[in-house]
């Protein structure tokens, strides 16, 4: 008897009551949050059609690649359901690829109660891109119109690495936000986004842009550079892209490994330098908090290549040449950073390059290290920061051309 009672209770355990079929299924890839009216939050989605750019496509080509909807709710879980009034397929968060959320409510001072709700919905990754729009999240969304990729979530699954190769902006995720919320003395920096035209007035480097204001001729006016402070949950300002690569060069847990800039012409200054730096060591980090105002040091090695010297300069074999441009590389990266850690402390007045790790493993408790205050010491820190450049390709052609060749 108890033998029959085991089956049965087999049989009970293995019903698929619950069970959703893939055909009932809105698969939600990219979920945007503003500002709403009277309290509330405007959430969009975007919903992709999983016959439009499959082999399937033959069924579905009258069909559009994506649905966007935009609706105002009290918070996410709301919203969800919401939707499903317009909606007959059942929504689903357990495919989305990024969180967009508008500059205007990034800014709101109840944004990180917002953000933590999102925690509790069910379906939705914490590991997906967090994204920081100029515009509302609701016109990037539905302006993101890319020439190359029909599929919306193709778009940031190849966008997260050309983000990671350039450096122009953070690698930011929504579990990375939630993480650097908690702690007491540090930053966190969101990619900057827009997807509109705006004519910004260019500035003289491209990297110190931030979204919106590259100069580029394009079918899609999407533009991601530059990166977006949070400081205890909140977006307090903005760094340029170059600022922002500077800042990843002293993190310990940056991915970028490799850049594209370029630097003045130390002999002939009227012209630049076209290089490729390679981060293949971490920066070298010592920080002092035996007094109130704490001492930092950073010792970052840097390779250098020389992609172009329009200036013709021989900087390949002439050794007084080459140790030239090796120093005013350094000094020009030396430069570049006091303003960014002068920024961070004046006007952000956050750590922005994550020296509390250091900091902390200079108390035996973590109940010292939270009375030491770092986030109230790090404006009053004294920062010193020194580069370490090795120059060790110079391309397939060492020397200018014999009929251009400069004298040394």
């Amino acid at each position: 008897m108890k033998k029959w009672m085991l089956v049965l209770s087999l049989f009970l355990l293995t019903g698929c009551w619950d069970k959703i079929e893939l055909e009932e299924q809105a698969f939600v890839v990219v979920v945007g949050l503003d500002k709403g009216k009277n309290g509330m939050l405007d959430v969009t989605y975007q919903i992709a059609n999983p016959q439009v750019g499959s082999t399937d496509r033959s069924k579905a080509e009258k069909e559009k690649a994506y649905e966007i909807v935009t609706l105002s709710a009290p918070n996410l879980a709301v919203a969800t359901q919401l939707a499903n009034v317009s909606i007959t397929r059942n929504v689903s968060l357990s495919h989305v690829k990024a969180l967009i959320v508008g500059e205007e409510l990034a800014k709101d001072n109840m944004f990180l109660h917002i953000s933590e709700t999102i925690t509790k919905e069910r379906g939705l990754r914490e590991n997906v891109l967090f994204l920081v729009s100029k515009e509302n999240a609701s016109s990037f969304i539905r302006n993101n119109k890319t020439p190359f990729e029909t599929r919306p979530h193709k778009f940031y699954d190849l966008m997260g690495q050309r983000w990671k190769e350039t450096g122009f902006v953070p690698l930011s995720t929504y579990q990375m936000y939630l993480k650097n919320t908690q702690h007491d003395a540090g930053a966190f920096l969101a990619i900057y986004g827009t997807a509109k035209n705006r004519h910004q007035q260019v500035k003289k480097e491209e990297d110190e842009n931030v979204a919106g204001e590259v100069k580029i001729r394009s079918g899609s006016h999407t533009q991601s550079i530059g990166s977006v402070v949070f400081k205890n949950g909140k977006a307090i300002g903005k760094l340029t892209g170059e600022e922002t690569r500077l800042t990843l060069l002293l993190q310990q847990d940056s991915d970028v490994d490799e850049l594209t800039t370029a630097f003045t012409d130390p002999v002939k200054t009227n012209k630049t330098i076209g290089t490729r730096v390679y981060i293949e060591k971490k920066a070298k980090i010592k920080v002092n908090t035996k007094k109130s105002c704490p001492v930092i040091t950073a010792s970052v090695p840097v390779k250098v290549d020389l992609v172009s010297v329009p200036s013709l300069v021989n900087y390949s074999t002439n050794t007084e040449n080459g140790y030239m441009l090796k120093s005013h590389i350094e000094k020009e990266l030396e430069r570049k950073t006091d303003k960014v850690v002068k920024k961070s402390q004046e006007k952000l007045k956050v750590d922005i390059f994550e020296f509390y790790y250091m900091a902390r493993r200079k108390f035996l408790t973590m109940k010292q290290y939270e009375a030491y205050n770092w986030m109230e010491n790090y404006p009053k820190a004294t920062v010193n920061i020194h580069y370490e450049v090795e120059l060790y390709q110079f391309g397939e052609q060492v020397l200018p051309t014999n009929r251009q060749r400069v004298r040394d």
